[in-house]
C-alpha cells in the first residue's frame, strides 16, 4: 500500500509560548497522519524554547533572529521536506480533518497548485463565528458575491473523512483576488511546485506578506476552495493581525500599521499587475482603480496620522491616476476634514460634477477594506 504524501505544516512564532502548544497540538490531532511540523522560532525572548524542548521528536524546530513572520516562514519552507506545505500561526489552531480534506482534494486534482478553505473565528469569550471568510473579506458583502461568482467551476465531493458531500470551488482568480482580499492565507495548503514557479514569500512586507503570496500564486496556477471550514483564528489582545478584521474590533489601534498594511498591498498590486505591461494593457482600467483607491486611502491615512505633506502626495497620485487635477478641495482642504464628513464631500463632489458635465459614474469593485 503506498504511503500517502508528507504534508510540511509551518508555524512561525515570536512570544507566543502561552499558546504555542495549542497550535502544535492541533496538528498533531490530524487525522491525516503523514505530517512533519517546522515551527521556528523568530527570535522570541520568553519561555518558547522550553515549550519547544517539550515536544522533543515530535516537530523539528529551528531558532532564529527576529526578522519577522514571512523570514521565519521561508526558513520553515526552505528547512521542509514535504510534497505539500501548509502554513499555521501559533495563536490559531487546526480542525482535525484539514489536511485529510485538503491533500484528498489536491491528490484529486494534479493541475491545482494551491486549495484554500473556509474558517473559523474564535472570540476572546469562546464564542465561535462558523464560516467566517465571508465576513471576515467584506468583498464578499460588499458585491454580494459567493464562492461561485469567484471560482469558475462547482465540484461536489463526497469526503470519507467526515462522512458527508462538500462544495467545492476551482478557477483561475487572480483578476480578483488581484484587486481584493478573498482567499484567507492561514487556510492553504501548496504543492511544493509552486516554490520552484512563485518562489518565497516577500521579507520587505511586514504586514500584507500573505496577501502577496496568494496574489503569486494565483497568478500562476488554478487555485480551489474547499466550502467548510477547516481553520480556527483567534481573536486576542496583542494580535498583528488584529486591525485588519471586520467591524467586530472596529480597526487598528494606530494608524501607522493600518498605512503599513495598505502599502504593502499597492506593491503587491503593483508587482504583479502595474508592472507586468502585458496583463496591465489590458486591465488598465481596474488596476488603476485599484491603485487610486490605494493611494487614497494611505493618503487619509497620512493625514489622519498627522502628517499632511505625505498625505497630500498620496492623494495627488490618486487624483493623476484617476486622471482628475490635484485641486485645493481634494489635497489641501480635504486632508483636514472629519472623516465622518470627507467620504460624504467627495461624493457630493463627483455627483455634482457627473450632472454639470454629463460625466457618467465609474463603479469599480471596491479593494478590500479590512
Amino acid at each position: 500500500m503506498n504511503r500517502p504524501p508528507l504534508v510540511s505544516v509551518i508555524i512561525p512564532t515570536y512570544n507566543r509560548a502561552s499558546l504555542l502548544s495549542r497550535a502544535i497540538d492541533s496538528v498533531l490531532a490530524q487525522t491525516y497522519a503523514n505530517v512533519e511540523i517546522v515551527v521556528v522560532d523568530d527570535g522570541s525572548t520568553d519561555h518558547t524554547q522550553t515549550v519547544l524542548g517539550g515536544y522533543r521528536d515530535r516537530i523539528r524546530s529551528i531558532r532564529t533572529e527576529n526578522r519577522g513572520a514571512s523570514h521565519a516562514r521561508n526558513v520553515g519552507m526552505r528547512a521542509s521536506v514535504g510534497k505539500y506545505l501548509a502554513f499555521l500561526d501559533s495563536d490559531d489552531t487546526y480542525y482535525p480533518y484539514k489536511l485529510s480534506l485538503q491533500v484528498d482534494f489536491m491528490e484529486r486534482h494534479p493541475a491545482i497548485g494551491m486549495v484554500s478553505s473556509d474558517f473559523s473565528g474564535v472570540l476572546n469569550d469562546g464564542t465561535v463565528l462558523e464560516n467566517h471568510l465571508k465576513q471576515y473579506h467584506t468583498t464578499y458583502e460588499a458585491m454580494q458575491w459567493g464562492f461561485e461568482d469567484v471560482y469558475e467551476e462547482r465540484e461536489d465531493i463526497f469526503f470519507g473523512e467526515l462522512g458527508r458531500t462538500v462544495a467545492c470551488y476551482t478557477g483561475d482568480i487572480f483578476d480578483l483576488v488581484v484587486r481584493n482580499s478573498l482567499v484567507m492565507s492561514n487556510t492553504i495548503l501548496i504543492r511544493r511546485e509552486v516554490l520552484d514557479v512563485v518562489g518565497y514569500q516577500n521579507e520587505a512586507y511586514r504586514i500584507a506578506q500573505d496577501y502577496d503570496y496568494v496574489v503569486r500564486i494565483c497568478k500562476r496556477f488554478r487555485v480551489a476552495l474547499i466550502d467548510i471550514p477547516t481553520y480556527g483564528l483567534y481573536y486576542h489582545d496583542g494580535q498583528l493581525s488584529r486591525f485588519v478584521t471586520k467591524k467586530i474590533y472596529g480597526g487598528a489601534r494606530d494608524d501607522s500599521s493600518k498605512i503599513e498594511y495598505f502599502q504593502d498591498v499597492l506593491g503587491a498590486v503593483v508587482e504583479s499587475a502595474y508592472n507586468d505591461a502585458k496583463y496591465y494593457e489590458g486591465h488598465r482600467r481596474e488596476i488603476d482603480a485599484s491603485m487610486a483607491d490605494l493611494y487614497e486611502e494611505i493618503g487619509d491615512l497620512w493625514c489622519r496620522h498627522g502628517d499632511f505633506r505625505k498625505g497630500r502626495e498620496c492623494l495627488r497620485k490618486s487624483h493623476e491616476i484617476k486622471g482628475q487635477r490635484s485641486t485645493l478641495l481634494n489635497c489641501y482642504v480635504l486632508p483636514h476634514v472629519p472623516e465622518r464628513y470627507k467620504r460624504s464631500i467627495r461624493n457630493m463632489r463627483r455627483t455634482f460634477l457627473s450632472m454639470l458635465f454629463q460625466i457618467p459614474l465609474m463603479k469599480h469593485p471596491p479593494i478590500e477594506r479590512h
